[in-house]
C-alpha cells in the first residue's frame, strides 16, 4: 500500500510553496523529507495527510486519491503529528494518548484495546510514569513524547511525523528514530520531516530534499548527503560524510556553511 504524490503544486496567499513535487513512500522503508526552513516540507506533509487538497496534482494511498477518502476512513488510515502540537488545558497524558484511538470507533468511550494500545505507546516512549500528569505541567521534551505516543497508539498503516525529535535529548532522539524505522520495517508507510541530517542519514532508508518548493535531490541517504546540491540547499559548503556499514546510510557532519544564507 504505497503513499504517492504526483506533480503536486500548491500556493499559499499567492506564494508558490510546492512546485511539481513527486515522491513515493513504500511500506518497509522509512522516508525522510529534509531541506531548509521554508522549503515546503510541512505543507507537503499536510497534503500527504489529506488535511489540505493540492491545487495541482494528486496524493494517493493504495491507488485511491486521499481526497476521496471519507474523514473517518482517512483517520483510520493515516496518522499525522504536526510540528508544534497543542492540547487543551488540563488533559492528562493518558487522556491525550487515548484521544489517538477515537478514529477507531464512534463516541468518546474507550475499549480494552484502546487502553492496551495507549499503555503500550506510553511505555515505548518511556513516559508511563507521566500518565496521570496534566500535559501542560510537563517539559517540552516530555510533551513531545506524549504526542508521539498518541499517534503511535492510533496504529494506522501510514504514519506522518513533522520534526518528531524536536525538544528531545540525543538519547531520546535516537530512540524515536529507531521506533520509526522499526515500524517501517514492520510494513507500515512512515514519512518523517527532519532537520537533523545526521539522524536522517543514519536512520532513514531514503531521503528527499525539498528546497524552494521543489525536489532537488532524492535517493539513499549516503548518495543524497554526498550531493553538493543537497548540502548547498541547507546552507552547507563543506561536510564530512562517514558511510555506515550497510553502504546506504551515512553520518553527516557540517563543517563549513556557505556565505549569506538563502532567504526564506
Amino acid at each position: 500500500m504505497t503513499l504517492a504524490a504526483r506533480k503536486l503544486g500548491h500556493a499559499v496567499r499567492g506564494r508558490t510553496v510546492l512546485d511539481d513535487v513527486t515522491l513515493q513512500a513504500e511500506p518497509g522503508a522509512l522516508l525522510g523529507i529534509v531541506g531548509p526552513n521554508g522549503g515546503g516540507k510541512s505543507t507537503l506533509l499536510r497534503l500527504l495527510a489529506g488535511l489540505e487538497r493540492p491545487q495541482r496534482g494528486q496524493v494517493s494511498f493504495a491507488d485511491r486519491a486521499v481526497s476521496a477518502l471519507a474523514p473517518a476512513e482517512r483517520a483510520r488510515s493515516i496518522s499525522w503529528l504536526p510540528q508544534a502540537p497543542t492540547v487543551a488545558f488540563g488533559f492528562t497524558a493518558r487522556e491525550v494518548v487515548l484521544a489517538g484511538r477515537l478514529a477507531h470507533h464512534a463516541g468518546a468511550y474507550e475499549t480494552a484495546a484502546d487502553r492496551d494500545a495507549a499503555d503500550a505507546a506510553l511505555d515505548e516512549m518511556g513516559v508511563s510514569a507521566l500518565a496521570d500528569r496534566a500535559v501542560d505541567t510537563l517539559s517540552g521534551g516530555e510533551r513531545q513524547r506524549i504526542f508521539l505516543a498518541m499517534v503511535l497508539a492510533r496504529q494506522t498503516p501510514v504514519l506522518l511525523v513533522d520534526e518528531p525529535t524536536g525538544h528531545l535529548d540525543p538519547g531520546h532522539q535516537m530512540a524515536v528514530c529507531e521506533g520509526l524505522a522499526a515500524r517501517a520495517r514492520a510494513g507500515r508507510v512512515v514519512v518523517a520531516v527532519m532537520h537533523d541530517l545526521n539522524l536522517a542519514g543514519q536512520f532513514c532508508d531514503a531521503l528527499v530534499v525539498l528546497a524552494g518548493g521543489r525536489v532537488v535531490a532524492s535517493g539513499t541517504p549516503r548518495a543524497v548527503l554526498a550531493d553538493p546540491q543537497a548540502a548547498a540547499a541547507h546552507g552547507v559548503a563543506h561536510a564530512r560524510i562517514d558511510p555506515l556499514a550497510d553502504g546506504r546510510r551515512a553520518a553527516f557532519t557540517p563543517l563549513r556553511r556557505t556565505g549569506p544564507l538563502p532567504e526564506i
